[in-house]
């Protein structure tokens, strides 16, 4: 699986880009039991992202091996793009 593809894959099982800006990724499937599944990837100082999946009524909701996957892939993606950013902003001060 290519990186460049991930966002892809992931809208074929459903999950749209809802969010995308310096605080993180949030991405939204609508489920056919009538709730929205949103899966978070949140941005930290620290270095140490988190990625949530729950609910729009803040229920954890668990993801298929395919999402796990999926979902992992892009979050090791986008932490290494994060930290590259942060060590760039700590050589330009």
């Amino acid at each position: 699986m290519i990186f460049l593809n991930i966002d892809k894959r992931l809208e074929k099982n459903g999950y749209k880009i809802v969010r995308d800006d310096k605080y993180g990724l949030e991405y939204e499937k609508e489920e056919p039991q009538g709730y929205k599944h949103k899966v978070v990837i949140s941005h930290k100082a620290s270095g140490k992202h988190i990625m949530q999946s729950y609910t729009g009524i803040d229920q954890v909701v668990g993801l298929t091996l395919e999402e796990q996957i999926l979902f992992t892939r892009k979050f090791k993606q986008i932490s290494r793009a994060w930290n590259r950013r942060a060590k760039d902003e700590q050589i330009s001060n």
